[in-house]
């Protein structure tokens, strides 16, 4: 009998066996013994989980932020630069590429990205952070307009039509609410056209910005849209299609229900809506009532969602590397609502921001609803005056599983909700279904 190519076989979720050996003739006995003297050891099938220094995950969350910003917008410079020497020839910009990396990678060091290093360090690496953002904004322009150059327009709807190109730097097709800066111009409102001259829904979101949505943008590719100063010519729209534009504007718009404003006092002023959710936003507290799933017919949470919990940060070692596993027992007075109030409510995206008040610190929240777009997005801004507090925003699910499956580095693993080894519930940060 040959060798079994998997002499040791698996152990089961977070849990250890033994090697045993598989039988085998009498010439390959010496072999063998000698695999066994390294086949004995103990195998251990789970992450390798630090049971300490768990306030790195969140301690100096603007070094996690811009570690990831810059790292996509590099990703994005190397692909377009690619791409714009491959079809206009310009010259590929190694050198400064190579220097952001570089730069970028250094603030990845393990006392820097993690948040444990002494103020000053931090000093150097904003600046750091800021360069290299500054070289990986100026290479993706560059290599836009270059492939700009290339792309050939059809006759424009309008004579003073300004050609907008969106770029999708992911593999896959893409629809997505883009953001356009507007030009100074006078009073007449802006308007968006596709490619081929129709015109489609937009929303300003005020004096200088325009919402549109930009949809099936090709993966690693582009869609050129027109922006157009609206001119009425005999009660129409010029560009428009008549009926045929009014009609499809409205049908756009009944994707997107928005709430009736004519009852100030009732709960629905407070409401989200798209063809996918219902959001409920509790018009006291500023904690998610409701988040009603209208595909599944079902509601998502199972108590106030995105709840900002506080919590005492004391008595572990080294307060900036370590989180007390049992902070739930010191739980601080709850977050006061300050102002609640609608900031966009047109046709393409619902934008309600609360404001609310931690101690000294105050916590803006915007809940966020696009049309056709199953994500309720969160956009968190805080004036941070606290010293050692934890604050967690909590979310219980009105789901049952035993396990719920994470990302990680090049792959993915499953964690239980409800952890029961002392194995696992050493995972608490991870472990914990309500965070």
């Amino acid at each position: 009998m040959t060798n079994s190519p998997f002499p040791i076989p698996f152990a089961k979720h977070g849990e250890q066996s033994e090697a045993k050996q598989p039988t085998t003739n009498n010439k390959q006995q010496t072999t063998n013994n000698q695999q066994q003297t390294t086949n004995n050891n103990p195998i251990w099938n789970d992450e390798l989980y630090l049971e300490f220094h768990r306030g790195c995950y969140t301690t100096h969350a603007d070094q996690k932020f811009w570690n990831r910003r810059c790292e996509g917008l590099l990703y994005q410079a190397e692909l377009f630069a690619s791409l714009a020497t491959i079809t206009t020839g310009i010259t590929y910009p190694q050198q400064q590429l190579e220097a952001a990396w570089k730069k970028m990678l250094f603030n990845q060091f393990h006392d820097i990205l993690p948040g444990t290093s002494i103020p000053e360090v931090f000093v150097d690496a904003n600046k750091a952070w800021q360069e290299v953002e500054q070289v990986g904004l100026g290479i993706l322009q560059e290599s836009f307009s270059a492939i700009a150059s290339k792309i050939s327009l059809p006759p424009p709807p309008q004579s003073d039509a300004q050609p907008i190109i969106i770029f999708n730097p992911l593999n896959w097709q893409r629809s997505e609410l883009v953001t356009v800066s507007l030009p100074k111009s006078d009073e007449k409102p802006w308007v968006i056209y596709d490619f081929s001259g129709e015109k489609i829904p937009s929303q300003p979101t005020d004096e200088s910005k325009l919402l549109l949505l930009a949809k099936e943008i090709p993966s690693v590719g582009y869609r050129v849209f027109w922006l157009c100063q609206e001119e009425t010519r005999g009660g129409g729209v010029e560009g428009d299609k008549g009926d045929k534009g009014d009609k499809e504007d409205k049908e756009d718009n009944s994707q997107f229900p928005i709430p009736n404003s004519q009852f100030p006092n009732n709960q629905q002023q407070t409401t989200l809506e798209n063809q996918f959710l219902r959001v409920v936003v509790d018009p006291h507290t500023g904690d998610l009532s409701s988040v009603f799933d209208k595909i599944q017919q079902r509601e998502i949470l199972s108590g106030s969602g995105n709840q900002l919990q506080a919590f005492q940060d004391k008595g572990q070692y080294w307060d900036a590397w370590n989180i007390d596993p049992n902070y739930e027992q010191y739980p601080l007075p709850p977050t006061q609502l300050q102002t609640i109030q609608w900031i966009d409510k047109g046709p393409l995206c619902h934008r309600l921001r609360v404001v609310r008040q931690l101690g000294k610190s105050l916590f803006s929240q915007d809940y966020i609803l696009s049309v056709a777009s199953p994500l309720l997005k969160i956009a968190t801004t805080v004036d941070w005056q606290e010293s050692h507090v934890l604050v967690k925003a909590a979310f219980p699910l009105n789901l049952v599983a035993n396990y719920a499956t994470y990302e990680i580095a090049c792959g993915a693993i499953q964690r239980p909700t409800q952890p029961q080894t002392p194995v696992e519930q050493a995972k608490q940060q991870t472990t914990n279904d309500d965070d």
